[in-house]
């Protein structure tokens, strides 16, 4: 199955070489509890985003469009549109749920297995929550203001070469964008239309098999 789960493998990326100095301990004390604030203050949410993937040793270039719901604690259905429909359902560390309708087919794979090829997941919802976790295999640090916007550099641990830097927005504290680099892609996503707390159904994060659509279990 091609990845277009590549909305998680390269849900972010390209990377901004910030001629800034790191934030003070008291400021950044300060950045984390407004971010807790703000997310403490959200439910549910619904997000669009546009990815840009580039691949560096090909130079081709693809784009993904789509909208995630989420609802605390854990469960969140991502749905992409372009350019293959594709519905990633994720509760909890479980399990996930991979359905391409053009496919016919709906894959479960084991958190772990899933998670393992790409964190980037990880830190765009509910980000201060999983910081502590985050932390364990990244170096995280508070960047200078950029402009409007508060910039979080995160370095991998294990992958020298793996970079992500999340623009939060000083207003209200929201991911509005997120780059990364690795050895082979740089990619962008920017997230647009935040709707905080709507009403979502229990059909818009479970996964119900269509008819004649075929069911592969890894977990």
């Amino acid at each position: 199955m091609k990845k277009t789960v590549a909305l998680l493998t390269y849900l972010f990326l390209a990377v901004a070489c910030l001629k800034t100095l790191v934030f003070a301990q008291s400021n950044l004390d300060d950045f984390y509890a407004k971010l807790n604030d703000a997310e403490s203050k959200i439910k549910t949410l619904k997000v669009d985003f546009k990815q840009t993937i580039i691949f560096e040793e090909t130079n081709e270039q693809q784009s993904t469009v789509g909208t995630i719901t989420f609802k605390k604690p854990d469960k969140m259905h991502i749905s992409q549109k372009t350019p293959q429909e594709q519905h990633i359902y994720i509760a909890g560390t479980k399990n996930v749920t991979v359905y391409t309708p053009e496919n016919k087919q709906a894959v479960i794979n084991k958190w772990e297995d899933f998670a393992g090829e790409d964190t980037s997941l990880a830190f765009i919802i509910d980000f201060s929550k999983k910081r502590k976790q985050i932390s364990k295999t990244n170096d995280i640090t508070l960047l200078k203001s950029y402009g409007d916007f508060f910039v979080v550099n995160i370095k991998s641990k294990t992958s020298k070469n793996w970079i992500m830097n999340l623009y939060i927005k000083k207003e209200n504290m929201l991911i509005e964008k997120a780059e990364i680099q690795n050895d082979t892609v740089l990619s962008e996503i920017n997230f647009s239309n935040y709707l905080i707390n709507p009403q979502i159904l229990k059909s818009d994060l479970e996964f119900t098999v269509p008819e004649n659509v075929e069911v592969i279990n890894f977990d």
